[in-house]
């Protein structure tokens, strides 16, 4: 469903809108994340009700789906494109992507952890994960806002700072964290993290063209996927040497690490131009 929805947005747009539309979509993908969250509590997890909520929903799906007029993206003229090929049109898409996926894979699991280790209460996972959730719905428009007008890696290297800026001042806290720093951190950490993923997808899509728009949505959620596995195996063994709150750390050096890797690639091939048009079919590789 993610590959269908992030293909068809990606097939349809203009470059010089990507980043906004991108941003609406994870507003909206994150407002209905934490309404589902809540529909816990209307029943025991394992039980028939929640099932039939979210069968219920999936089946709604389809009715703006039947009603609409707008036409679908142009069908693929070839049905895949290579991980090697994927590479060579955007080296910061594909790096960046995995590093992505380690920290945000780590954060949206383990954070709890780290919260229930440090001796606060399951209301306190709430609260803080609901900070998450905040942050990353207010400023998902914003920042796709800002892609649009600079050349996105630049705003994906602000983005990791600042997200290791929030890490690194929950790990200096360590367990004794004050309540307020960390509902503080965890808004920031909320704006920076989750919003690197469209920016990355943005200007990948930028450097391909639309009718490959598919294998592009596919192959990032792929790699995406593969580093929200390992992020968490990884993180689990640091938090067993550094202690809970190690896991922060851990994902401040991801971050500044693609931070460094973005920056690299920009002193290599110089300023991405700011796409106004569609996407081209060949163009250096960003």
């Amino acid at each position: 469903l993610s590959t269908t929805i992030d293909s068809w947005l990606n097939g349809k747009v203009e470059n010089a809108m990507r980043g906004r539309v991108l941003g609406v979509y994870q507003v909206v993908h994150f407002a209905g994340s934490a309404f589902g969250n809540q529909v816990l509590r209307l029943d025991e997890p394992a039980s028939f009700t929640l099932f039939s909520i979210v069968a219920m929903f999936l089946t709604m799906a389809i009715v703006p789906l039947s009603m609409t007029t707008a036409d679908p993206p142009p069908k693929p003229e070839s049905r895949k494109l290579e991980l090697k090929r994927l590479y060579r049109y955007s080296p910061v898409g594909v790096v960046a992507i995995i590093f992505i996926g380690i920290a945000n894979g780590t954060m949206w699991s383990l954070m709890p952890v780290y919260i229930r280790e440090i001796g606060l209460s399951p209301a306190a996972v709430a609260s803080a994960m609901t900070m998450l959730i905040v942050g990353s719905a207010l400023a998902q428009f914003p920042v796709g806002r800002l892609s649009d007008g600079l050349d996105r890696r630049y705003v994906l290297i602000g983005l990791a700072v600042l997200a290791a800026i929030a890490e690194l001042t929950i790990y200096a806290s360590g367990v004794n964290v004050a309540w307020v720093v960390l509902l503080g951190a965890s808004f920031v950490l909320g704006a920076a993290a989750p919003t690197q993923y469209p920016v990355t997808a943005a200007h990948t899509n930028d450097r391909i063209a639309s009718e490959h728009s598919v294998s592009v949505s596919s192959g990032l959620l792929l790699l995406y996927c593969i580093g929200a596995i390992v992020g968490p195996q990884v993180a689990s063994i640091v938090m067993d040497h550094l202690g809970p709150h190690g896991m922060f750390l851990m994902n401040a050096t991801v971050h500044l690490t693609m931070a460094s890797f973005v920056l690299w690639r920009i002193l290599q091939k110089g300023a991405a131009p700011i796409s106004s048009g569609p996407a081209p079919d060949k163009t250096a590789p960003r």
